[in-house]
């Protein structure tokens, strides 16, 4: 009997990404069933998850849809915890690719909501463990009760490993930009990660409390522009920066955003080529490009599964590393 099951609604636009997560699991163990979600629902919307095998007494991983709305999203995330633990399993563990409401974070004006720190209290009531990528903010992981793991995973090295195979002059010849102060920490861990040198800053100038006018701190004259972010919503700030970029004489500009929500279309204008991540994005626009994070939970799966480090999941293969003695 296999202990382990990956849960998923295989008919929703995350079944193939939870499919080749359980291929990539499938060479490493025999241990983990691949197990359906079917919804009912009913005339005036309600809507009801069933498990469609047993997993009583298996450990859980559920791989939710992070293109559903959020208000689905939250719901079907409850519900579907709630009948893994009535269905006897011996451990939940969600499966966030995309966490959404993490931007709510905070209480930055008066009487407002913290809906990050409500998620995570649900998720709390139910879930062993979480894993999550690129979460918008580190300090997501203070949210959840003592007794859920937390688990964020970085797409960089995932990216960074792609960018060398697939696109070596790029890494070689471009000046990572972020497009703003606040996404400086993010673009220096890319650059220290990838061996790149240069790094360039938007910044954004406002006047009564509305932007004026972008500027750029840094070089890219003659140099591939490569922005890094973790979420593209409208894309108007990257585009934005894109734009002083060729400006400023960038021969070509990039962007490599980990959560491609993309609410106003791919089609953006003064970016040469756009990659992202399938943790939402399910489109085929053909200026964007889809790096595959199925592996990378696989592995962090696995290693949840055997009691193993994940340590190494943070780690650059060698032959991608700049310095050898690293």
């Amino acid at each position: 009997m296999k202990d382990s099951a990956i849960v998923a609604e295989l008919k929703s636009s995350v079944g193939d990404f939870a499919k080749q997560v359980y291929e990539h699991l499938s060479e490493k163990t025999g241990r983990f069933d691949l197990i359906n979600i079917k919804t009912k629902g009913f005339r005036d919307g309600e809507e009801v998850p069933r498990v469609i095998d047993t997993v009583r007494r298996k450990r859980c991983y559920f791989i939710h849809d992070s293109a559903k709305k959020p208000k689905d999203w939250y719901f079907s995330l409850d519900t579907v915890n709630e009948t893994l633990r009535n269905s006897s399993a011996k451990e939940v563990h969600d499966i966030l690719p995309y966490f959404r409401f993490m931007r709510q974070d905070r209480k930055d004006r008066s009487r407002v909501c913290v809906t990050a720190k409500m998620v995570a209290n649900s998720i709390s009531d139910y879930a062993d463990g979480i894993v999550t990528i690129d979460e918008h903010f580190p300090q997501l992981t203070g949210f959840f009760s003592i007794k859920t793991t937390y688990d964020g995973l970085r797409s960089f090295n995932t990216c960074i490993s792609y960018l060398n195979e697939n696109y070596p002059d790029l890494i070689k010849n471009c000046v990572v930009v972020s497009p703003d102060a606040g996404g400086g920490s993010r673009a220096e861990s890319f650059i220290e990660k990838a061996g790149i040198e240069n790094i360039a800053i938007g910044h954004k100038v406002r006047k009564n409390g509305k932007i004026v006018k972008h500027q750029l701190l840094g070089d890219v004259d003659g140099k591939y522009a490569l922005i890094v972010d973790d979420i593209i919503d409208s894309g108007q700030s990257i585009v934005d920066v894109a734009k002083i970029c060729k400006e400023r004489g960038a021969s070509k500009v990039y962007a490599y955003a980990t959560h491609g929500l993309f609410t106003k279309g791919t089609d953006l204008e003064a970016i040469d080529h756009i990659f992202t991540t399938d943790t939402v994005y399910r489109g085929s626009a053909p200026n964007v490009e889809v790096i595959s994070l199925a592996k990378l939970v696989a592995d962090a799966i696995y290693g949840i599964n055997e009691g193993e480090s994940l340590s190494p999941l943070f780690k650059l293969p060698r032959e991608y590393i700049s310095d050898p003695n690293e």
